[in-house]
């Protein structure tokens, strides 16, 4: 029975770093809130947080990963997959017209921020089990 509130006690207190450090990154940390928390055994806190933006509005859950352990954190960054694939979509189908350049320069641009949400999803979905 020791045990078992040793290891509530632990798991509240990761709960509460994870609360606490992935909050800093929202442009008003006192508005977050937080749902559908996860923590493995590894110490590895998993969840969604939301929080209002620069202009005072909700802006929509966001998940995060943090590494009680370390200390260090990810929250996942803005979902920009709908955009990157119409702008590909536009490049492959417009190629040798004018219009061509511009789709295929924002898809160039918006290519580095894919990456780094795939990225995320991928490390989300390994140590958020």
């Amino acid at each position: 029975m020791f045990g078992a509130i040793i290891a509530v006690s632990a798991c509240h207190s990761a709960q509460k770093a994870a609360e606490h450090v992935v909050s800093q990154d929202l442009p008003d940390p006192g508005s977050a809130r937080f749902r559908n928390f996860h923590i493995n055994n590894e110490g590895v806190v998993c969840g969604e947080v939301n929080g209002k933006d620069r202009k005072g509005a909700y802006a929509g859950f966001r998940k995060f990963v943090y590494y009680s352990h370390t200390g260090n954190h990810h929250l996942e960054p803005e979902d920009i997959s709908a955009q990157f694939e119409d702008a590909m979509s536009v490049c492959r189908a417009s190629y040798g017209t004018g219009v061509v350049v511009d789709a295929c320069q924002k898809a160039e641009k918006l290519a580095p921020a894919q990456r780094i949400l795939t990225e995320f999803r991928d490390r989300y979905t390994i140590d958020c089990r």
